[in-house]
């Protein structure tokens, strides 16, 4: 029985592929997200899946998130999927009354234009005009897939403890709460409004989720890095150990603040897969999970620990650090100067190592990044007298192999 986990290189996105296999060579699988369908990631759904998906997460709406997903919908039509996670259904207090069909197809076709015309700032899709889909009506328009979403509402305190999936054990929710979905649901009012100049009154699935993506798109696009400019540092042990100890304000993506993320129970092992959830949410969710199972340690151990979005220093506390650690680290994707950061990688190298670890592996995926201080922590050997720095290996990967 083994478990070979992909991280392909997706470029400024994440995509995992969990594949299971038992004693007999059976496989069941799941995919949490994908920012691209590169042909790495095509050859492992057709021909180590044979098109058939046991479990699809789509954490967001994000394009970062979600642009492979349609990619591989559109291109592998006959693709089986057992049960989809997502939350694609708006929620917005004093509206329940769905939008007259005909005024939807009004109303998306400019929405989806515009969706086309703010490509990502880096391209690593290649699907051109299949930007400007609905990810939302494409498992509508096919009965099989939208038999299989889930009926009830994604979030930590709505569904049961746990998502049962069989050989490959459980999930428990811990990301999102209700109230993130409500943000979401207030943010889609606002733009809903400045884009039609017109309140809500009804509701479309489609036009919901391409409204944040539009938004999300142009936020990205415009905002403007509100880093402080310091340059790129010197890295020494001096300040690896101070920047362990910051903090600094929460994410402020309603989108991201909605991610699907969860504590993977698989026989004996526990995987955290966070999406690119807040710090916040996280600690609150993981408290419940703690109780669910009884821990009364202040830290949860995880077999593998996914570092919520993309290693950036707004999604990683120091509340969250003292609750979670791992001998596995997983940072993916973005390409970009602020993510990963260092102030992140510095929180989890610097915690005293748990019994029984005698170092932490941190697995990258990809080849090169834009932030000069991750580039030379890859390259370095930080040399500690002070035993600020625990031992850590960095490692260049997209996959490993968990045996039973």
């Amino acid at each position: 029985m083994s478990l070979n986990i992909y991280f392909p290189n997706v470029g400024d996105g994440e995509c995992f592929i969990a594949i299971h296999k038992n004693d007999a060579g059976d496989t069941q699988s799941i995919m949490i997200d994908c920012g691209s369908f590169s042909d790495y990631v095509r050859d492992i759904v057709v021909n180590q899946l044979n098109k058939h998906i046991d479990c699809l997460v789509i954490s967001h709406f994000d394009d970062d998130h979600t642009l492979g997903i349609i990619t591989m919908l559109i291109e592998i039509p006959d693709l089986s999927i057992n049960k989809i996670l997502f939350n694609y259904a708006p929620i917005i207090d004093g509206v329940e009354q769905d939008m007259d069909k005909q005024e939807c197809l009004q109303k998306i076709k400019p929405v989806l234009k515009d969706l086309s015309a703010y490509l990502p700032l880096e391209d690593n899709t290649n699907i051109g005009a299949k930007e400007g889909v609905s990810l939302t009506a494409l498992f509508f328009n096919n009965p099989q897939w939208k038999d299989k979403l889930q009926s009830k509402v994604v979030v930590t305190n709505s569904i049961d403890d746990a998502i049962d999936l069989g050989e490959l054990g459980k999930l428990f929710i811990i990301s999102p709460f209700i109230e993130q979905l409500n943000e979401q649901g207030e943010k889609y009012k606002s733009e809903y409004t400045r884009y039609f100049f017109e309140k809500v009154t009804s509701l479309d699935a489609s036009l919901y989720e391409v409204i944040l993506r539009l938004a999300e798109r142009k936020e990205k696009e415009e905002e403007q890095d509100y880093e402080d400019d310091m340059g790129c540092r010197i890295l020494n042990t001096e300040l690896i150990n101070k920047l362990s100890k910051t903090n600094y304000s929460n994410d402020s993506s309603k989108n991201n603040a909605s991610s699907i993320a969860f504590v993977w129970e698989y026989n004996d092992k526990r995987f955290l897969f966070t999406g690119d959830a807040r710090a916040d949410v996280l600690v609150k969710g993981l408290e419940r999970y703690k109780s669910i199972k009884a821990i009364t340690d202040d830290t949860i151990f995880f077999d593998i620990i996914k570092i919520p979005h993309h290693g950036s220093k707004h999604n990683m506390s120091k509340e969250l650090r003292i609750m979670i650690d791992s001998s596995i680290f997983l940072i993916c994707g973005k390409y970009k100067e602020t993510t990963p950061s260092i102030e992140t990688i510095s929180k989890i190298i610097c915690k005293e190592l748990p019994n029984g670890i005698d170092k932490r592996c941190i697995y990258f995926n990809l080849n090169s990044y834009k932030n000069d201080e991750i580039t030379a922590f890859l390259k370095s050997n930080l040399e500690d007298t002070k035993n600020t720095i625990k031992p850590y290996k960095t490692i260049r990967s997209e996959g490993l192999i968990i045996e039973q």
